[in-house]
């Protein structure tokens, strides 16, 4: 199915799946799915449109775990532990995946990979600001961003990494 039929799918739906598996990532990934992130990133290797789920995933983690809108003190400290448990066990995978895929992006110039790139870029530049600095201020993160600050279509979402950046105060 994720190989075949996602990618056929409207971008609405294909957003709303992804925040289904947000939804059930955030009920259940401290208690009964301690394995979600690996499940899910099994699927990455079925080509381009899973990894724009992956992304979008990721995207939403931040919307509705990390910055909530509206939550009661009882769902921020959940969310809080939630982060806790992403820091300790998953970032750093999750980390380097978004690094592969860059990598894969940086060397071409097709639509898609851009696509990807910039995606992941957008995703990456929120997530900067509560990660350890030593994911993204790190060389091979830094040659990336400029690779993708030259290209139009990746500029944007490479500056919003670099503001994340110097938002976060760390030195040059």
């Amino acid at each position: 199915f994720a190989k075949t039929k996602y990618a056929e799918l409207p971008i609405y739906i294909k957003k709303k799946i992804a925040i289904v598996i947000v939804l059930l990532l955030k009920a259940d990934l401290l208690s009964t799915w301690r394995t979600g992130f690996s499940d899910i990133k099994r699927f990455l290797s079925q080509g381009e449109s899973t990894m724009h789920l992956w992304l979008k995933i990721l995207y939403y983690i931040d919307e509705e775990i990390v910055n909530p809108t509206n939550a009661s003190q009882s769902e921020l400290n959940y969310y809080t532990k939630f982060k806790d448990y992403m820091r300790e066990h998953e970032l750093k995978g999750l980390v380097e995946v978004w690094l592969k895929l860059l990598e894969y992006c940086s060397g071409k110039n097709e639509k898609s990979s851009l696509s990807i790139a910039k995606a992941c870029l957008k995703m990456v530049s929120v997530y900067i600001p509560w990660i350890d600095v030593s994911f993204s201020a790190n060389q091979r993160f830094l040659k990336l961003l400029g690779k993708f600050c030259t290209q139009p279509a990746t500029c944007l979402p490479t500056l919003m990494c670099l503001q994340s950046l110097m938002e976060k105060g760390m030195p040059p």
